[in-house]
């Protein structure tokens, strides 16, 4: 279950900011390299997160550490939407 998001309100529009899951695979002091799917990301580590750990990352930043069920479920749950949506086009 996906358990972050928030909402923005602005006028009439609504816009939704989703936190990814991810797992540390660099640190350094202030900055750690985290892998989303294939994709690696330098992000600034906000949290006292070690190698290996699996974090939620939010507008380049690690805003929370998860456990690795729970990343795994986000992660599936979010990959399962995005092919959902391009067999629309």
């Amino acid at each position: 279950m996906v358990r972050r998001f928030f909402i923005l309100y602005r006028g009439c529009c609504v816009c939704m900011c989703l936190g990814i899951p991810g797992k540390i695979e660099e640190l350094d002091d202030v900055f750690a390299v985290v892998r989303i799917g294939r994709v690696r990301r330098k992000v600034l580590n906000t949290v006292a997160a070690k190698k290996g750990d699996f974090v939620l990352v939010w507008q380049n930043s690690v805003v929370e550490r998860l456990e690795e069920k729970a990343a795994k479920e986000m992660a599936t749950i979010l990959s399962g939407r995005i092919k959902k949506k391009s067999k629309r086009r």
